[in-house]
């Protein structure tokens, strides 16, 4: 089996999550970070913000260990209200996370090692867009370093 030079992310600090129409031209990944779960009556929505080890839009990843570290450094910086749509960087649309986990390793949803996010959506226009289907996961911004590494 050959190896090649791969980047995986390191210290990575999140700054936004995002709502997101389009994850991934990846077709590979098209279900992943896609909203697995609804709760209706309460306007909630489940999914991966980030899988270890699997390569992201940009061609980079993660480990478990390294997307447990930004995942709690998100929630420590108080960010948790830092949520927008499509990357546009506006935090008014009455969007914020209210639980976040790692997922384990006998999770029969998420990948072990994701980080999982659960979001409420309070605004109406927002939460018409997901139940039709135009944004349909999350994705999020952030600044850390790339460390080549071998696959």
């Amino acid at each position: 089996m050959s190896s090649r030079l791969i980047e995986r992310i390191e210290r990575l600090q999140v700054l936004a999550a995002t709502l997101a129409e389009e994850l991934h031209k990846n077709e590979d990944l098209s279900d992943r970070e896609q909203f697995r779960k609804f709760d209706q009556d309460k306007r909630l929505v489940y999914a991966e913000v980030y899988l270890p080890d699997v390569e992201d839009a940009h061609g980079h990843s993660m480990t478990a260990v390294e997307i447990e570290k930004m995942a709690h450094g998100f929630l420590k910086s108080r960010r948790t209200t830092s949520i927008d749509v499509n990357h546009d960087n506006d935090i008014g649309y009455g969007c914020y996370m209210v639980e976040s986990f790692i997922a384990s390793e006998t999770d029969p949803v998420y990948a072990p090692g994701a980080w999982v996010g659960v979001v409420k959506i309070e605004n109406d226009e927002v939460w018409a867009k997901i139940k039709n289907g135009e944004i349909t996961g999350f994705s999020f911004e952030g600044m850390g370093y790339l460390v080549e590494t071998e696959d």
